[in-house]
Formats: structure tokens, C-alpha cells, sequence
């Protein structure tokens, strides 16, 4: 069975290892826990992994990285400076997506390839 063990150094994770089960904890290479998330930039505090800071204004919570604004079900995502969640407009039904215009267009006989 292998497992998965970050590298640590200066207290940050450098890198990821996946490992048999004969490999040994020491001060720079730990055990990830089952259910914790570790990546390359992130650290561990208090036992508990975290990956790196995915904006300047998220704080740490008890496991995971909080936004100052909770996030809606139908956010896209985070707009750092504004500090605020993105939700894209739904696109009007039947339209779709003009890359050359930027925006949703209706289906014509002309649109259909």
C-alpha cells in the first residue's frame, strides 16, 4: 500500500512523495492524513495541512482556507480585488457561445455549423 508525504522545507511544502509504507516520518518529510489536502506552496499548522494561500484575504480556518465573504452556491469564483464572488449570467436558453464576439448568441440556421 503507498502513501502520500509531503517534503517540508522552512516549514513550507516543497514537495509531494508517494511512498511505501516502510518510509519513516522525520522533520522534513511527514504522513499526509487521509482527508487532509497538501500542495506544493501550502504548510502545516497545528497538524493540519493546508494548501498555499489561494488569495491574500482568505484567513485560515480550522481545516481549510475561509474567503472574508462566504461563498454563494452559484459563485464562479473570487475577484480579489473587489472582494466579492463572480456569478456569471445564465446564457438565454438555445444560445451559445460566439468566441469571435464574446458573447451568447442566439441559434440561428446561421450559427449552426
Amino acid at each position: 500500500m503507498t502513501k502520500v508525504m509531503a517534503r517540508l522545507e522552512s516549514g513550507v511544502i516543497v514537495n509531494l512523495i508517494q511512498t511505501s509504507n516502510g518510509t519513516k516520518q522525520t522533520d522534513t518529510l511527514l504522513d499526509i492524513p487521509e482527508g487532509q489536502q497538501a500542495s506544493i506552496g501550502g504548510d502545516i499548522v497545528n497538524g493540519v495541512f493546508y494548501s498555499a494561500q489561494p488569495h491574500p484575504s482568505w484567513t485560515r480556518g480550522e481545516t481549510e482556507w475561509l474567503p472574508p465573504v462566504p461563498k454563494p452556491e452559484s459563485a464562479d469564483g473570487w475577484d480579489e480585488d473587489a472582494q466579492a464572488w463572480i456569478i456569471l449570467p445564465e446564457p438565454p436558453p438555445g444560445d451559445v457561445w460566439d468566441e469571435e464576439a464574446g458573447d451568447w448568441v442566439e441559434v440561428t440556421e446561421d450559427t449552426v455549423e
